[in-house]
């Protein structure tokens, strides 16, 4: 298994080349799969919102679940991890940026670049997103960035993570953020990670859980 997402009494189970367990509350498992129309067979996420939804990114985009059908964004895109925020819904892609997913007459948009300072760089992978409060944060390749008024802003720190950031944890007004040079924890505006110890070091993967 490698990732879960709950709505009420059920579990949702994503997997790595079998599609989604749906659990439900008496224990019994139905296996949805891309004959169910689901968009790919490895599940990276599943987030459930607050109307309700179950959303799951794929290697073959987004899935939206809605009743027993679904309804599919970004199908040419592997989609690592998504977030709502600002009342919009947002998809972090592997080698393809960030895009925010349009409905209706809404139309997609993709964010390719990433600013620091007067230099801009390409937005390469996004690994997490996470919200806190008014500011949605990005793990990326290249380090933590933050979405702010359409642009995508990097915050460049001391202390690890090296070679990106793979999953971000809000606990109270500080950030936790997991990567291969361990964990560690950052304040914004303070432009420092505080090392962690106790982890080891290289971290293959560290994931977080949030909400």
């Amino acid at each position: 298994m490698y990732s879960v997402g709950r709505r009420g009494d059920e579990l949702f189970w994503g997997t790595l080349g079998q599609g989604v367990l749906r659990m439900a509350a008496d224990g019994s498992i139905r296996r949805i799969g891309v004959d169910e129309g689901l968009g790919g067979d490895r599940i990276y996420d599943v987030v459930v919102d607050r109307e309700g939804s179950v959303w799951f990114t794929t290697n073959a985009g987004v899935s939206k679940l809605l009743s027993d059908a679904f309804e599919g964004y970004l199908v040419d895109k592997n989609v690592l991890t998504l977030a709502r925020h600002d009342g919009a819904v947002f998809a972090g892609t592997l080698g393809g940026g960030m895009w925010q997913i349009g409905s209706g007459e809404r139309q997609s948009r993709h964010y390719a670049e990433v600013r620091q300072g007067e230099e801009v760089a390409s937005l390469d992978t996004v690994w997490s997103l996470t919200p806190q409060g008014e500011r949605l944060w990005l793990g990326t390749a290249a380090g933590l960035a933050e979405l702010v008024a359409g642009e995508v802003i990097a915050h460049p720190l001391e202390g690890p993570p090296e070679d990106g950031i793979y999953d971000i944890l809000v606990v109270d007004d500080a950030l936790w953020l997991a990567g291969i040079g361990g964990v560690c924890r950052h304040v914004p505006g303070s432009g420092r990670c505080e090392v962690i110890e106790g982890f080891p070091s290289p971290v293959s993967y560290c994931g977080v859980q949030h909400e």
